[in-house]
Order: C-alpha cells, then sequence, then structure tokens
C-alpha cells in the first residue's frame, strides 16, 4: 500500500518526536546515574527543540528538497557533492540561530546570551548537526532508489500483463480465420452436392459468427457459453456428414458456470472431425465430457471412427493449429496449474483432456430445470440432423 504524501511526513514528523523523547529519556538518565539529576522535562525542552522542531520541522523537508533537486547520481557527481558540501556546512549555522529564539526557555537559568550562546551551540553540535546532514540525504537517497524501484517493478508488471494479453489476444485471433475459412471451405464443397445443406451451413455461420463478435474482448466465458458455440459449430459439420457423425454431450450440470479460455473447445472438435473422422469412410462419433475433480474442471474430447480409411503414420498426434494454439493458450493463461493431454487408444479414436483451475463466472448458476435441460435435453442426446435433398 502506497502513502500519500501528507501520511508520509506525519510518520516521519511522528519519528522525530519519538527520537527526541527516547534522547530526553537517555539524558535523564546518564545524569541521574552521574549524581546531577535533572527532571525529564528539562531534558525534553532541550531535545524538542534541538531534535524534533530543528531537525524534523525544519532540516529534513529542507534535505528532502535538495535531495531531489541535487540527486547524487552519475552525472554531475562531483558538482553535486559539493554542492551537498556546502549545505551541510551551513546547516550548523542554520540550527545554532535556529535555537536562539528559545534559549531563555530551554536553559532559563544560563547565563549565556546572544553571541556566547550562539557561539556554544555552534561549537558544542556542529560535527553532529554535519554529520546529520549527510545521515538524512542517504536515507532519503534510498527512499528515492527503492520507489524507482518499486516503480519499476509495477511498470515491468503491467507490461508483461499487457504482453501476455496482446498474446493471448493474438492466439485467439488466429482461430478465428482458421474456423473460418474452414467454414467456407465446406460450404463450397456442399454446393456442388445439396445448395439446400449449403444455405443452412450459411445461416449457422452466421449464428456463430455474431456469437464471435460478441466475445471477441473476452478470454474466458462460461462453459454453458462455450459449450453452445460448440453446438453450433457441430450442427455444421452434422450438416455436411449427415449420418455419418453423431455427437453426445456428457455435462456435469456444475460445471455450466465455470469459466473456460474462449474458443476453447471448438479447434478441438475441428481438429476430430478434420483429421480422424473425416478421412474414414464409415461412421464416427465425438464426444465431449465435463467434470469437476479436487476442484479441477476437466474436460474431454474424443473421437472415434467405424470402417477403414487412411492409415495413421504417425500414432503420436500432430499439433496443428487447433491443438498447438490450445496448448499454448492455456500454458499462457495458466502456466503450471493445468493438464492438456491427448491420447490415441486405437488407429480410429483420439482423445484430448483438460483439467484446469475451476472459477465460477459472475452469472449464477443455473436453476435445476436449465440443467436438466442442457444436460439431458439439447445437449445429452445425440445430434443427427438430416437435410432433405
Amino acid at each position: 500500500m502506497r502513502l500519500n504524501r501528507s501520511t508520509r511526513w506525519l510518520l516521519i514528523f511522528l519519528l522525530w518526536a519519538g527520537i527526541a523523547a527516547i534522547q530526553a529519556t537517555v539524558s535523564f538518565n546518564v545524569r541521574l546515574f552521574y549524581g546531577r539529576p535533572a527532571s525529564w522535562t528539562d531534558m525534553a525542552r532541550v531535545t524538542f527543540v534541538a531534535v524534533f522542531l530543528a531537525w524534523g520541522i525544519l532540516l529534513t523537508p529542507l534535505v528532502a528538497y535538495l535531495c531531489r533537486k541535487f540527486p547524487l547520481e552519475t552525472q554531475n557527481w562531483t558538482r553535486r557533492i559539493g554542492v551537498h558540501l556546502l549545505f551541510a556546512a551551513l546547516v550548523p549555522l542554520i540550527i545554532a540561530a535556529f535555537r536562539m529564539p528559545f534559549h531563555t526557555w530551554v536553559y532559563p537559568n544560563s547565563e549565556d546570551y546572544g553571541l556566547m550562546a550562539y557561539k556554544g551551540y555552534l561549537y558544542s553540535n556542529a560535527f553532529d548537526d554535519f554529520t546529520m546532514y549527510w545521515v538524512i540525504l542517504v536515507v532519503c537517497h534510498a527512499w528515492t532508489y527503492y520507489r524507482r524501484y518499486r516503480d519499476r517493478e509495477l511498470t515491468t508488471a503491467l507490461l508483461e500483463s499487457q504482453l501476455a494479453r496482446a498474446e493471448l489476444q493474438v492466439l485467439k485471433m488466429q482461430l478465428h480465420p482458421h474456423f473460418l475459412f474452414n467454414t467456407l471451405h465446406s460450404i463450397s464443397e456442399m454446393m456442388h452436392q445439396d445448395v439446400g445443406a449449403a444455405d443452412k451451413t450459411i445461416a449457422l455461420l452466421a449464428d456463430l459468427l455474431r456469437m464471435t463478435l460478441q466475445n471477441t474482448r473476452l478470454h474466458e466465458i462460461s462453459l454453458k457459453d462455450e459449450l453452445e458455440f460448440l453446438r453450433g459449430y457441430l450442427e455444421i459439420e452434422q450438416t455436411r456428414f449427415r449420418d455419418r457423425l453423431q455427437v453426445n454431450f456428457e455435462i456435469d450440470p456444475s460445471t455450466l458456470d465455470a469459466l473456460v479460455p474462449n474458443m476453447l473447445l471448438q479447434p478441438l472438435a475441428e481438429n476430430s472431425i478434420r483429421h480422424g473422422i473425416s478421412v474414414h469412410a464409415g461412421r464416427g462419433s465425438v464426444l465431449v465430457r465435463s467434470w469437476l475433480v479436487d476442484g479441477k474442471l476437466r474436460l474431454l474430447l474424443r473421437n472415434e471412427s467405424e470402417g477403414v480409411g487412411t492409415p495413421v503414420v504417425n500414432p503420436r498426434p500432430s499439433f496443428g493449429v487447433g491443438l498447438g494454439n490450445t496448448r499454448m493458450r492455456l500454458q499462457q493463461m495458466y502456466g503450471v496449474n493445468h493438464v492438456f493431454e491427448t491420447r490415441r487408444p486405437n488407429d480410429v479414436s483420439f482423445e484430448v483432456e483438460i483439467a484446469i483451475p475451476h472459477v465460477a463466472g459472475n452469472e449464477a448458476s443455473p436453476d435445476v430445470s436449465e440443467s436438466e435441460k442442457l444436460t439431458s435435453g439439447a445437449l445429452a442426446r445425440p445430434m443427427r440432423e438430416q437435410v432433405s435433398p
């Protein structure tokens, strides 16, 4: 917590008042030890003027100003040290003059007055006053450098945060043209085979683009909204593949309000269909699951194909735009606090499992009827729409 200017100076004045009180107590005990007792009040009058008023009220603000005006930095440091030596030499003269109006109040029984008293203050305190100037100057410089260091840390943290957000935005924006290009390519193929299916796909694509524009500035959205977008995308793919593609959702109602990265599941589903189901002649299925375990939201997307197709040359998955982008986004957002695993149980199936911290969104959790509708209704039913030729 950063203190404002008034609070800082109040604390400085209180510190000097405490030092004056401590010095008065020490002087009182020393005189008592050597058999020359004096009242604590007499000692306090001395330290109140010499410590609190002279240094706390008068000289500390002056030295702080000189510290800001003539900082001891690499540039012109010899000249600035000379300036501070001059002021340090003047400080004993200033303090001696400052104490003169309080002389009769501090020492009511003193026989020294005028010039004699002034010389007494000057000769007895010159070294201490000269040294105190440099002590305060060093403290002021230390505080200045500390504040600069903290400001640099805050600036660096802010820049790193802005850079991370920019990188996330770039990664997310890479998905939009990739998704749009592939969908338009599918539409162009359908235009030569089924104009009705192509027309429906264009309408579905318009809905998806509307949802994308609504969430374009958001890095995280609720799982419910993410599933809505995924369902719209899979409807487009089902229009394309017809009965060859079956989709199943197994969604835990308690996960619907969890925050997930925007466009997290669509690239994974697209990867499953493009590199899994579409290269096989038989039917295929996509399963989407969500559940909670130990404060983690776990998501599973698995595709499985029937029949023969393009043989799998490399049993390890290829990290293209979809998988690679998702892996980098999760690493950027969650660091080591996430899991991203890919598995290929056999040549015709592939699955991706993700675990991220479970953080509920700002909106209220869905009620029972809404949860049942989302899990046992549209999302739970296999999506098997057909388009008449």
